[in-house]
């Protein structure tokens, strides 16, 4: 066998590696319904709604009680969801009633706080922003030039000439080494878009895991040290809210809070939460502050009051995904998986299958036979890509076998 046809074989074989399972999962799919916990605070309870996959038909449980409700009466629980539309048919409870006469109290004090886990996983080019904020207007813009990180300081690239600009890399670093900061940089956060009511600047992470905060307004850099220390920063996501409650949501290895508007962090507590492998809901109405933290397998639902004390909790297990795709671990030895764990791509071997596997050595000692009685030929390399690839290894060595 050639040496060029044994490398295309080994290259096909990975190849099909990748594309064969995708076009297994296409036609074997999962399913599920759809389920969801929210939680009362008419009822002080949870309840959860199911969207049937088939029918798209949606049905409400109280969990506590069992109770089957229908739709009007699941709206009328969650008052500060659905408040619009109970308010203009009188349906708002009474409970909360005088909300209803003022809803001006309810959209003050409503907020929304979203942290998908593939937000944490994700690596962006080291090259950062600074919105101005025009403080007479109250208008945002983006400054022509952007930072990036060096292992001495913090250099500021003009957009304009693609080079340093010495005058202002100078003085953003005599700030910070005013403030003690310590080089090299460690990371940046920001809320890059200016399409929002305010902007509050972007937070750094110097070599020490000290945070410090940085604003533009009126093309003035402001820079502060926050007295905040934290080791092991997985993401910081800023909100910038009317309410001006807090900066944003600050997640690490050992824990997750918010850095409120005097630089202190409060502890949310939620040791059930995994940054990389959960998504996190944060919502605040009128009445509570609730934490949702989603995986692939539960729902985990935590009520604090206004105050972030605990009232209530639940922990719901989400129904079993249906799917017939464990077949493929019958024929199938591994598939190659393509991840962005960082600025590249890597390639994975994944769902390795011991069953697989033999079926790879019975179908690579069939293909040798088969070779040697009817092409008088010892198929050493083919068949041992069969034995190392499989299925994969197989179809490539049928391919090919005309120029061994």
């Amino acid at each position: 066998m050639k040496i060029t046809n044994l490398i295309i074989m080994i290259f096909t074989s990975l190849v099909f590696s990748y594309f064969i399972p995708h076009f297994i999962n296409l036609g074997l799919s999962e399913k599920r319904d759809t389920q969801k916990v929210r939680y009362s605070a008419v009822i002080d309870d949870f309840i959860k709604s199911t969207t049937l996959k088939d029918t798209r038909e949606s049905r409400y449980e109280i969990l506590k009680t069992g109770e089957i409700i229908d739709e009007a009466r699941y709206y009328e629980l969650l008052p500060f969801s659905y408040y619009t539309m109970l308010i203009q048919n009188n349906k708002f409870p009474q409970k909360f009633s005088h909300y209803a006469q003022n809803p001006r109290l309810i959209r003050q004090n409503i907020q929304y706080l979203s942290l998908r886990a593939i937000s944490n996983k994700i690596s962006y080019i080291p090259l950062y922003t600074l919105i101005n904020t025009k403080s007479e207007f109250d208008m945002m813009e983006y400054m022509p030039f952007v930072f990036r990180f060096d292992l001495q300081n913090i250099q500021v690239i003009d957009l304009l000439t693609n080079s340093i600009n010495l005058e202002k890399t100078e003085k953003l670093n005599d700030e910070l080494k005013g403030l003690n900061f310590a080089y090299p940089a460690k990371q940046y956060f920001t809320n890059p878009s200016i399409r929002k009511a305010f902007d509050e600047g972007a937070f750094i992470v110097d070599n020490d895991d000290k945070i410090y905060h940085l604003k533009q307004i009126d093309g003035k850099l402001i820079l502060k040290y926050t007295n905040i220390i934290k080791p092991d920063i997985i993401n910081i996501i800023i909100s910038e809210d009317l309410r001006r409650e807090f900066y944003g949501l600050i997640v690490t290895k050992n824990d997750t809070g918010l850095i409120d508007y005097d630089y202190n962090i409060i502890d949310l507590n939620l040791s059930q939460y995994d940054p990389f492998n959960a998504n996190l809901n944060f919502n605040i109405s009128p009445v509570d502050k609730i934490v949702t933290i989603t995986t692939k397998d539960n729902i985990y639902t935590k009520v604090m009051d206004l105050n972030y004390a605990k009232i209530n909790e639940n922990d719901f297990k989400l129904d079993k995904l249906q799917s017939k795709r464990y077949i493929k671990a019958y024929f199938l030895p591994f598939e190659l998986k393509i991840s962005q764990p960082s600025y590249f791509y890597k390639f994975e071997f994944v769902n390795f299958s011991k069953i697989g596997f033999c079926l790879s050595i019975l179908m690579a000692i069939l293909y040798f036979a088969y070779r040697l009685k009817f092409n008088s030929q010892r198929d050493i390399y083919g068949t041992a890509v069969v034995v190392i690839f499989g299925l994969y290894g197989l179809i490539s060595t049928i391919f090919f076998k005309e120029k061994a």
